[in-house]
């Protein structure tokens, strides 16, 4: 392909596509010229850009301007997957289109002191809703869908990374309220690349262990954070998470690997490595997120209540963080804000279903083994 910007909306469509960029923020048709014209039909915040002549689109673009300045992903063809070209011409268009930068919601923007809260205790509360109560309760309803897609044996806890083939958890991971307080966390440079679930049904004896999410990710360098969003209101009594503040600046602790426990996870840190009596309860109403640092030591009990707990916790990285693909070949980052200028990792592609399960199964060092725990100590 001979890559030529051109503004195809109409006669004079060049003056009107410009000033439609600035009074929406997208570009409301653009293509490309080169062997044959590449025109897309639409392009919005969110409508899917379908570009090429035939019945069968030769590419696809996912671009959503109000989450990214920059493409996030492709889906194409085998035809064009093949093409020797396709790398150059994926760069050409990042280049190439122009996006409306993002602006800051002020609401969402964290202030010096709560980045130095941050800094200081490894985690954060206190923060704005993301959602309101109608819309938590309309998530709440929403779930079951995903879950029907659990097969038997499996626990919510294997809804990992599922945010890759539903676009209803895809569209919770990007909302630009939360990477707005993740930006004052990372900087404007970062993606996502993890999501899971936390349920914890009433009276039921499962607990999370003690631990530290950096020792189960095998990236470097420890650049990362945790949004756990509430879809119920959680407290003491339903086993809110408690984290213990200032623990992250301890580094990696050693883990130990259990079978024999209540714990939903089998790498724990052992008792007496830390200070527990110092534990603060990560209390949140529906709607609400806290954010944590990777290197955090925190936990949950069991859950006594009447009440149900669920948790859906997004992992973020700066765009600096690599995986390590012999432990976890099926990483796959979605740039959210920013540019990645260090290009250390897959990308991944929007997903386009509703409601979908990868073919794969996530990994992390937990499941790898650990003859990779090494690697945290290099």
């Amino acid at each position: 392909y001979t890559m030529r910007p051109l503004l195809l909306d109409r006669p004079g469509g060049a003056g009107r596509s410009r000033k439609r960029r600035k009074e929406t923020g997208y570009l409301r048709t653009i293509g490309f010229a080169g062997d044959q014209d590449i025109r897309s039909k639409s392009c919005s915040p969110t409508k899917m850009n379908s570009i090429g002549g035939s019945s069968e689109p030769q590419l696809t673009l996912w671009s959503p301007y109000v989450y990214s300045e920059y493409f996030t992903s492709a889906t194409i063809t085998n035809s064009v997957k093949k093409s020797k070209q396709f790398s150059s011409l994926i760069e050409a268009l990042q280049k190439l289109l122009i996006q409306k930068k993002h602006t800051m919601n002020p609401e969402y923007s964290l202030t010096p002191e709560q980045k130095r809260f941050y800094d200081e205790n490894g985690y954060l509360l206190g923060m704005p809703p993301i959602y309101t109560r109608e819309e938590m309760c309309k998530l709440a309803d929403d779930l079951p869908q995903l879950m029907a897609l659990l097969r038997p044996g499996e626990t919510p806890k294997d809804i990992r990374e599922w945010h890759e083939t539903s676009r209803w958890l895809f569209d919770i991971c990007m909302n630009p309220k939360i990477h707005d307080l993740v930006e004052g966390i990372l900087g404007p440079d970062f993606y996502l690349w993890a999501s899971s679930f936390f349920v914890k049904e009433p009276h039921t004896k499962e607990t999370v262990g003690w631990h530290q999410d950096a020792y189960y990710w095998p990236m470097v360098p420890h650049n990362s954070v945790t949004v756990w969003l509430a879809f119920d209101d959680v407290d003491e009594e339903n086993g809110a998470m408690k984290i213990v503040p200032g623990s992250h600046k301890s580094g990696i602790l050693q883990h130990r690997r259990s079978t024999v426990t209540d714990s939903i996870l089998t790498l724990e840190l052992e008792r007496g490595s830390f200070r527990e009596d110092t534990a603060v309860s990560m209390r949140l109403k529906a709607g609400e997120v806290s954010l944590h640092d990777d290197a955090a030591v925190h936990g949950s009990p069991a859950n006594l209540s009447n009440r149900r707990r669920v948790g859906l916790t997004m992992r973020f990285s700066g765009t600096n963080v690599k995986n390590d693909l012999k432990v976890n070949p099926n990483f796959k980052t979605y740039l959210c804000r920013g540019v990645d200028r260090f290009k250390l990792n897959p990308v991944g592609v929007a997903p386009s279903e509703r409601f979908a399960r990868p073919a794969f199964v996530a990994t992390s060092i937990e499941e790898a083994g650990p003859e990779h725990e090494s690697i945290l100590k290099g």
